[in-house]
């Protein structure tokens, strides 16, 4: 009996079932980017936004950086000892193992026609002295230039205070969905942009846990998630950010929760917010006071 021949549509359904059916890793905008590494721990966070710090406006796609283990270690407020140093090492292969980007190649009638399956980084390089030189894939850096250009406006110093990987998580996601500008680095004194965010459970998951091996979101209850992830990062914002009013919302079909809204209100003001972070019960009513 011959072997079937794979037809077009078969192959058009492998291609969907294989890579499309991942959405989770596909990458079409500068902060798309901001939101596709949520399996990294707080520490490979923190080196990543070291890394992408070093990125200047009039760089080019292979252009190369080079920073010093010791700068790090200076930066992260640690010792300078052998067991330190074999941390922040292997934040860097971390990095190299859990950054995987997918980027969609589309027709003039916008459907996706292919993929290319890279990476962050085109290599890092570690070297006895403690010198670590790296580049980001020359497909990613235009993501990363226009990341760094409009959505990656956080101050270093900001971020190093940051302790829960859910709050780096939540950051950049805020900083890639804000309603208006994010303020100057160089200006310290200025307030982030208020926030509007209203996204299903899976998609919350997916940005703040990350993905399995099979690119589904990991399989943590609404309550959990709620309290052992969304909480947590919205509790360390109302802290870092006292001049806040946080309101988070609930979506639900019957009893169930389905997705969350997270809104968050900045005022420009020396008097003291009495209530930085509230919970909404219901998603009919959503007004703040």
């Amino acid at each position: 009996m011959p072997i079937e021949q794979p037809t077009q549509q078969k192959l058009k359904k492998a291609f969907n079932d294989a890579i499309l059916a991942k959405q989770d890793y596909l990458v079409t905008q500068a902060n798309d980017l901001a939101k596709s590494f949520g399996n990294l721990n707080a520490l490979s966070h923190k080196v990543l936004d070291y890394c992408i710090a070093h990125v200047q406006p009039q760089d080019k796609p292979n252009q190369e950086y080079t920073i010093k283990i010791n700068e790090l270690v200076a930066y992260f407020g640690m010792t300078k000892s052998g067991a330190n140093y074999q941390i922040l090492i292997n934040s860097f292969t971390k990095l190299n193992s859990q950054t995987a980007v997918i980027l969609p190649n589309y027709d003039d009638q916008g459907e996706v026609t292919s993929v290319t399956l890279t990476s962050l980084f085109d290599f890092i390089k570690i070297e006895k002295d403690g010198l670590i030189t790296f580049s980001f894939h020359r497909f990613v850096a235009p993501y990363i230039f226009e990341l760094r250009k409009n959505f990656y406006s956080f101050r270093l110093l900001e971020l190093s205070r940051v302790k829960s990987k859910y709050t780096l998580s939540f950051l950049k996601l805020w900083n890639s969905h804000s309603l208006g500008a994010w303020s100057d680095a160089t200006q310290p004194n200025e307030l982030p942009p208020s926030l509007h965010l209203e996204a299903s459970l899976n998609d919350w998951k997916t940005w703040l846990l990350g993905v399995d091996n099979t690119g589904k979101a990991k399989n943590w209850s609404a309550g959990r998630f709620k309290q052992k992830a969304l909480m947590v990062a919205l509790n360390e914002i109302s802290t870092l950010y006292p001049n806040s009013r946080i309101l988070v919302t609930p979506l639900k079909n019957g009893r169930s929760i389905t997705g969350f809204i997270v809104d968050i209100q900045m005022f420009n003001t020396t008097l003291p917010i009495k209530q930085g972070l509230l919970e909404q019960a219901h998603a009919q009513t959503r007004k703040y006071f």
